[in-house]
């Protein structure tokens, strides 16, 4: 039995052929296949199972998702991609991407220059990946996130990311919550000058925040006097003075 390639999938989300379930986001809808999104999706398979409203009327609402983002999603769960092509672009309405405008504004030259919309449509794609249960999905969005804001981490402007993960991602979520907040933690003395940053993590993770920077600074203190202890005493001196110039 031949399989079926990607492209065959594509054109059945496109054209909506079979459909038998729809996905409702502010107003777009998708028209997809159960066979293909609830193998894929936890919280699909659920909402299409039993005697929930959703497997007798055919229909899901997700009104607190974008479909720009969740257009993302159904598209992954039929590709492997999550890159939309101009047909679901389309089919997006125009209110509804100066919406999406409004979400990924930005103010300062070097903000678009670092990519940050790329890291707010990651946080955002994470969070929808997360709710619908797509590991792999969330895997991507997570690994893109961090690879941005490696170097986006001490600039003007990463607040606004960073302010939409906390938002969209559950306390105790152990992926992409937990490596951004160690990345700023290990990089706390660059994030010193950056207020609207500090803010957001002072306002989402206080607790974490502040523990896990005394602690940190207590490790790299005690590493630095490991190490001068390994010197010779006629050494320390010298690396003291050259530390404190």
């Amino acid at each position: 039995m031949a399989l079926i390639k990607p492209a065959a999938y594509l054109q059945l989300l496109e054209t909506g052929k079979y459909s038998d379930l729809v996905i409702d986001c502010q107003g777009v809808e998708f028209n997809v296949h159960r066979t293909v999104v609830c193998p894929q999706s936890a919280m699909l398979d659920a909402a299409c199972s039993g005697k929930f409203e959703e497997a007798h009327t055919g229909r899901i609402k997700f009104p607190e998702q974008h479909p720009y983002i969740m257009a993302r999603a159904i598209l992954f769960m039929y590709t492997a991609d999550h890159l939309l092509p101009d047909f679901l672009i389309k089919k997006i309405t125009q209110d509804q991407k100066d919406a999406l405008g409004e979400i990924f504004s930005y103010t300062f030259r070097e903000i678009d220059e670092l990519d940050m919309r790329r890291l707010k449509v990651n946080a955002l794609l994470y969070g929808c990946a997360d709710m619908l249960g797509i590991e792999d999905l969330k895997t991507i969005a997570s690994e893109l996130f961090m690879e941005v804001a490696a170097l986006a981490f001490e600039y003007d402007g990463f607040e606004e990311p960073l302010q939409l993960l906390y938002e969209n991602t559950r306390p105790d979520d152990c992926d992409l919550r937990l490596k951004v907040t160690g990345l700023c933690v290990e990089n706390h003395d660059l994030l010193e000058t950056r207020t609207k940053t500090l803010e957001v993590l002072q306002d989402h993770e206080p607790n974490v925040w502040h523990v896990s920077v005394e602690l940190f600074k207590r490790w790299t203190s005690s590493q630095q006097g490991q190490s001068m202890e390994k010197l010779p005493l006629r050494n320390r001196g010298r690396l003291s003075k050259t530390t404190m110039k």
